[in-house]
């Protein structure tokens, strides 16, 4: 895989979102593997929609975000592995979201969202490392969502 993405790098190799003067978020990062004998893409990670912060803390302007063009990240071929941390107990502290009676909310950007994709896609961390033909592993994505 090949990976194409939109965002800032860090430290030449791992991509993050942009920041404005006040810390906040102002373009998400996107993250895309791209086979390199079919040429599909597959969405590996999107800042602007899925983690604990995107969903219900980052107001981010949903049409804004349709206009992020995609770089190549020059590292070689590479598998894929995606590591993610859950340390909120939506189970648990279900009560403190606003669910309607066919168990959908919505999220901080206007999603309605079901409490079966706000407990899988509510992560509040995600690292995604590359891991070359010599397996050589560099992180190329590690983020903090909660």
């Amino acid at each position: 895989m090949k990976f194409i993405f939109f965002g800032s790098l860090f430290e030449e190799q791992m991509i993050c979102g942009m920041y404005d003067e006040k810390n906040e978020i102002s373009d998400p990062c996107m993250i895309v593997a791209k086979c390199i004998h079919t040429g599909k893409e597959i969405l590996l990670y999107d800042e602007a929609k899925y983690g604990y912060n995107p969903m219900f803390c980052d107001e981010i302007n949903l049409e804004d975000i349709k206009k992020r063009p995609l770089s190549k990240l020059e590292i070689p071929n590479s598998k894929i592995e995606i590591d993610f941390a859950y340390s909120i107990d939506f189970d648990e502290e279900k009560e403190d979201f606003e669910f309607n009676e066919d168990d959908f909310t919505e999220t901080i950007n206007g999603e309605k969202i079901s409490f079966e994709e706000v407990k899988r896609n509510g992560f509040d961390y995600i690292k995604i490392t590359a891991i070359d033909e010599l397996d050589t592993k560099r992180v190329i994505c590690e983020l903090e969502l909660a």
